[in-house]
């Protein structure tokens, strides 16, 4: 028990630096091409479409060449085959396309949904079942023994992680006392928060995220 519940927390990290490293990729290529205005015009499933089909082309290229992702990676984790090979195309592409949509399905809704499911996924692995891409994929989860790096690692992913949900947390609690406002108030302060964005240095005078 003890032992999978350590792979579990390293899986669970690994899936968690990816999904940092990723957004913050995928948040500068937006960025860099000024996709911003052509997404928000796009529906909701499209766009999710789109970026996991670029998930599944990172993980897939990462584990076709290294068997590993930079996640896995700082977690002493590497995907391989039965024989310790890189995994044939096939199963490759399946594993990583079915684990993908099932964290991109639960991350499309929401950061916390995410971070649920993967603490789901987590239990489950514990508890001796075996994660189904694995199953269908025929790959082997192959872990090496840690170190100092790996334990910085750890604190700091967990350490961000729970700044980034209190920040979430505290942002949903003001949205919800401005709820709770009356109507002449809650008009003042959404002109006060549109004011604050329109005089942010990282709106270019837009607004921030417009």
């Amino acid at each position: 028990m003890v032992d999978r519940s350590k792979k579990a927390l390293k899986r669970f990290l690994a899936r968690l630096f990816d999904y940092y490293l990723f957004t913050i990729v995928v948040s500068v290529a937006i960025a860099s091409l000024g996709l911003g205005q052509y997404l928000e015009n796009q529906p909701d499933i499209i766009v999710f479409l789109k970026i996991s089909v670029f998930i599944i082309f990172f993980e897939f290229a990462c584990l076709s060449a290294y068997g590993t992702t930079p996640g896995k990676f700082t977690m002493g984790i590497y995907v391989l085959d039965r024989k310790k090979q890189h995994m044939d195309i096939v199963n490759n592409l399946l594993r990583t396309s079915i684990a993908v949509l099932v964290f991109g399905v639960s991350l499309n809704l929401h950061f916390i949904a995410f971070l649920v499911v993967m603490a789901i996924c987590a239990l489950f692995y514990i508890y001796g079942f075996s994660m189904f891409w694995d199953k269908f994929s025929s790959s082997v989860v192959y872990y090496k023994k840690w170190d100092f790096v790996n334990y910085i690692f750890s604190g700091f992913l967990l350490i961000s992680t729970i700044i980034l949900l209190i920040y979430i947390i505290s942002n949903k609690l003001e949205e919800g006392e401005r709820l709770l406002l009356p109507d002449s108030e809650k008009a003042a302060v959404e002109k006060t928060l549109k004011d604050g964005e329109l005089l942010s240095p990282f709106s270019g005078g837009q607004g921030i995220g417009k």
